[in-house]
């Protein structure tokens, strides 16, 4: 009996916070045939009673945690309101929807109607509400993150420990990877693990957690190459930069950054040769694959990188001077991208003719772009475009995507590509069509008021949270919006919000 009264609703959000980070990413009832719908299901149960559990621990515990949960309902951060505000445009688009009842479910789509969406909010109310962030958690994710990354890199050479793929064809099989499924999902978990915990390893400060970090940085790394998903490398490349500029405040973060990049360059040589020498060479392998692997690469970007690490251990960096170093990086960023804009247009606008291949090819906009993402959101945008002007600002409702592709383009996808489009493979597409500029808006806001949260933060973990947000985000912009993973990315939102334990550093 003491034990039950022991129990409180700190205590039972922490136990929410790690089902959903060890459970809630494993559980499977039939392999990938219902991966799906099982992901709902779990999510859209677990959230709301552990919700109540802790609002009623809360409210159980004494008369001045009572008064905390009304302060924490009527004291709303920015990020609540944002969050909130997109709930009620979701819950208005879905009730003026042409398919409220499918808009409310999801089923037409990937499940991620409005039930998910509010499923998706108690569980940002639990955890941002009652959670008090801590190492521990995120230490049971990166495990359950590194046994995933093995579990696919075994399925991807060929040993299939849990026999997934027995019922598949050949070819599905190379489309299906690890506890997550189909690959470019796969790869957006890994664009949640890898960032995470190499921020982890440039913070801590033990060397048991730092070689941790270190080992899991590898394998998801390799787990991001496994899923020959080009996605992965937009949020890749966001880390990078993201990691860099954070890094950039003391000497031994700084160098920590560079050994990272020596870690995943070398795991990714290391995992080529194992493939090339093991894996039957019709098995896919992308051309950015290819480049990240290539031995010259390799070796260039980790001679480099060890350079860096010597040379700053004889040099005395003012903070001024990292200030300096972290405008570079951003500025770098900024130039890089801005290239990328202009090459994009010129090869799509201007310079029709030349051959592009490898990765190259994505260079050139046309409907066949990303295997199809250039025709689904050329098309959605017109759709959009072409909507009544309530629908403008609320949507069509939530994940109803199906209905309007089909509706008007059936035929010419089934000749394209041999599928219809139920998503548009774009988050910000998504949430545009179907909760309108309304949506959208508030959605992009509670996304800046988060990485606002992490900037102004003091605590390392809190910090942390802002890797895992940006990759998610970038790569999110050529992905599916889906019940496997997006709610970790509105989870790793609310860790944003949480209150920390007494110890305010992983190095502490």
């Amino acid at each position: 009996m003491n034990k039950i009264r022991k129990i409180n609703a700190e205590k039972a959000a922490s136990a929410g916070v790690l089902v959903l980070l060890m459970i809630f990413p494993l559980i499977m009832t039939d392999g990938y045939f219902n991966i799906t719908v099982t992901r709902f299901l779990f999510f859209a149960i677990a959230s709301p009673l552990f919700f109540l559990l802790c609002m009623v621990l809360k409210s159980e515990e004494s008369d001045e945690a009572r008064k905390s949960i009304k302060q924490r309902l009527s004291g709303f951060s920015y990020s609540d309101f944002s969050f909130a505000a997109f709930v009620l445009i979701s819950a208005v688009s879905c009730v003026f929807s042409e398919h409220p009842a499918e808009a409310l479910s999801g089923n037409a789509g990937r499940r991620m109607g409005l039930i998910m969406i509010v499923a998706m909010f108690l569980a940002y109310l639990f955890i941002s509400g009652f959670y008090r962030i801590r190492e521990f958690e995120f230490i049971v994710f990166g495990a359950v993150g590194a046994f995933m990354a093995v579990f696919g890199m075994f399925q991807f050479i060929g040993f299939d420990l849990l026999w997934l793929h027995s019922q598949l064809a050949q070819q599905d099989t190379y489309r299906f990877l690890s506890f997550m499924g189909n690959i470019n999902i796969y790869s957006s978990f890994m664009c949640i693990v890898l960032p995470l915990s190499a921020y982890m390893f440039c913070f801590a400060e033990k060397k048991v957690k730092s070689v941790f970090w270190l080992v899991v940085t590898a394998l998801s790394f390799i787990g991001l190459l496994n899923s020959i998903s080009d996605s992965a490398f937009l949020g890749l490349a966001a880390t990078f930069v993201v990691l860099g500029i954070m890094t950039a405040v003391s000497k031994r973060a700084f160098q920590r950054f560079f050994a990272v990049i020596i870690t995943i360059l070398i795991s990714g040589g290391l995992f080529d040769i194992i493939r090339k020498t093991v894996v039957d060479p019709s098995r896919p392998w992308s051309a950015l694959n290819e480049l990240i692997t290539n031995p010259w690469v390799i070796a260039a970007g980790t001679v480099a990188s060890a350079i860096f690490i010597i040379i700053l251990n004889f040099l005395n960096i003012s903070q001024k001077g990292f200030s300096v170093i972290r405008k570079v990086i951003a500025a770098g960023a900024v130039i890089a991208a801005a290239a990328l804009i202009f090459l994009m247009v010129w090869f799509t606008a201007f310079d029709k003719t030349s051959e592009l291949n490898g990765f190259l090819k994505y260079l050139r906009f046309t409907d066949d772009w990303g295997n199809g993402r250039g025709f689904a959101w050329k098309k959605l945008m017109e759709i959009f475009s072409e909507l009544p002007f309530y629908q403008k600002l609320i949507g069509i409702g939530p994940d109803t995507v199906a209905y309007v592709m089909v509706e008007g383009f059936s035929a010419e996808m089934q000749e394209k590509f041999g599928f219809y489009f139920d998503n548009a493979h774009n988050d910000l597409i998504q949430y545009l069509v179907t909760t309108g500029v309304f949506g959208v808006a508030s959605y992009l806001l509670l996304v800046f008021t988060a990485v606002r949260s992490c900037l102004k933060s003091t605590n390392d973990i809190t910090r942390a949270m802002l890797l895992p947000i940006a990759a998610f985000f970038v790569q999110s912009l050529v992905n599916i919006t889906q019940p496997l993973t997006t709610p970790f990315f509105f989870m790793f939102i609310a860790f944003s919000q949480c209150k920390v334990y007494e110890k305010t550093k992983i190095t502490e």
